[in-house]
């Protein structure tokens, strides 16, 4: 391990560099203030969202010290050549790029080189690794967290008073969209992954109707829609929605221990019944309203037999007893000769028998 530098030491070497010279005045004042009478007399409260503020200034210029750092030290080259076999030869120095990030908007100042009639290169943005567009890979996690628990209007909120950055609507979506796009990509990487267990071995599908824009509609659908008159322009009223909705199929599989429970543990009809379930396990999930149900029921076999390719485990399919579902997961275990339990969801046939009911009534 490197030997340890005493602070005093390291605190005037930090001064010697420019570059941040602008972070170490940020922390100054920010010691100068917390120790100040005024700031003695603040409520926590205050002074917590304070150190929030200039915390993240100060976060946001020990960074903007560092590109710059790195900025000082990049060396022109005789040329770069890109994927496309073109060696560009002219270097222009300092060409600045804004970069959207968590604690701010910093400046990434980097060489570009450059041939007539092609795009420029920029090494020191593939050693950053940075996108085409101005968003760091922190802002964009943060927005992919955010808009899988809640809308894009929030999302935008929760971005712009969580972190000292901030991301429009509209390029909340676009990000989302990009963070989504290797998803297939992802899980075929992980094709050969046999699962070393004997637990259960889970597959779910369901379907799920999501109102779209007219011009996402299935024709059949949209030529309905197109016939319906609704009270209001901006919206639609409840009981309006017939007509709008595409299917969404929802699959997923995963592994849970074995769990066998009496009647009255499954119905809990007092707390003496309650028992502790056991934790799932690498749990997949994905849905599309693009592929039909056959094709979403098709890839849950097939990451199903990714996990257990010998079937040695034993199989359970998870279903709510809609009949075309039914029909396609007997037919795909069929055709893969494979063997299932398939259990259709007790609260599901319940809605169906209570419907069956009122009509006694």
């Amino acid at each position: 391990m490197p030997a340890r530098v005493p602070m005093i030491e390291a605190y005037n070497n930090l001064l010697k560099l420019e570059s941040f010279i602008s972070a170490t005045q940020q922390f100054e004042a920010l010691v100068v203030y917390l120790a100040s009478q005024g700031a003695c007399l603040e409520q926590h409260g205050n002074i917590e969202q304070y150190l929030q503020t200039a915390g993240n200034e100060l976060l946001r210029r020990l960074l903007q010290g560092h590109l710059d750092h790195r900025a000082t030290h990049e060396r022109p080259r005789q040329s770069v050549t890109g994927a496309d076999g073109i060696r560009r030869t002219y270097c222009r120095q300092s060409v600045p790029r804004r970069l959207a990030t968590v604690f701010g908007e910093v400046t990434v100042t980097r060489h570009a080189y450059q041939k007539r009639g092609h795009h420029s290169l920029y090494p020191m943005d593939q050693e950053l690794n940075l996108s085409a567009d101005k968003y760091s890979d922190g802002l964009r996690q943060r927005v992919a967290i955010e808009s899988s628990k809640s809308s894009f209007d929030e999302t935008v909120r929760s971005i712009a008073f969580n972190t000292g950055g901030a991301v429009p609507k509209r390029q909340s979506m676009q990000l989302v969209t990009k963070a989504a796009i290797d998803f297939e990509a992802f899980y075929q990487t992980r094709a050969d992954q046999k699962e070393s267990t004997s637990n259960l071995l889970v597959i779910t599908t369901d379907a799920k109707g999501i109102v779209m824009h007219k011009e996402d509609l299935r024709e059949t659908t949209k030529q309905a829609a197109a016939k319906q008159q609704h009270k209001l322009k901006s919206r639609l009223s409840p009981g309006e929605k017939a007509n709008r909705k595409r299917m969404a199929r929802v699959a997923s599989v995963y592994t849970t221990p074995c769990f066998e429970r009496t009647p009255e543990q499954i119905i809990r009809s007092n707390k003496a019944h309650n028992v502790k379930r056991p934790s799932i396990t690498n749990k997949r999930i994905w849905a599309s309203v693009e592929r039909s149900s056959e094709q979403v029921i098709q890839e849950a076999m097939e990451e199903a037999i990714r996990r257990d390719p010998d079937q040695q485990r034993d199989w359970v399919v998870l279903v709510d007893g809609e009949t075309s579902q039914l029909a396609s997961i007997e037919a795909e275990l069929k055709a893969q000769s494979l063997g299932a339990t398939v259990i259709v969801d007790f609260i599901h046939v319940l809605e169906y028998l209570w419907k069956a009911a009122t009509a006694f009534s």
